[in-house]
């Protein structure tokens, strides 16, 4: 059996620029493919089984170094639908705290806070 080829520099380039959004048109582009071709070549670019397992590759490694996946990700954007101004209290010195009742991870969807009254 042949060994296979190491990627282009246009094919690492285009790995390396898709990780950024999960883009393919953008990513071609920002590989230094034509805008106008962007999209054919991305797609060419995402049968090519080696590129697909690079991204593969890729991917699973950043899953491993932030130890975040797709699953927390999920369960974080859940959390932020779920969330209800309800189940927050506010004291005078603008401490927020949980109802009782309230989801103990509910205090994660909050980005900030300002206090009117000062």
């Amino acid at each position: 059996m042949p060994e296979e080829r190491p990627l282009s520099r246009k094919q690492q380039a285009f790995v390396s620029e898709y990780l950024q959004d999960l883009n393919a048109t953008q990513a071609a582009i920002r590989a230094g493919y034509s805008p106008k071709t962007a999209r054919i070549q991305a797609a060419q670019m995402l049968s090519i089984d080696k590129v697909q397992s690079a991204l593969a590759n890729a991917m699973a490694q950043r899953a491993v170094r932030v130890q975040f996946d797709q699953d927390r990700v999920l369960h974080e954007i859940a959390l932020l639908a779920s969330s209800d101004i309800r189940d927050y209290t506010i004291d005078d010195q603008g401490n927020v705290g949980l109802r009782d009742g309230a989801h103990p991870d509910a205090t994660r969807a909050i980005a900030s806070l300002k206090n009117a009254h000062r």
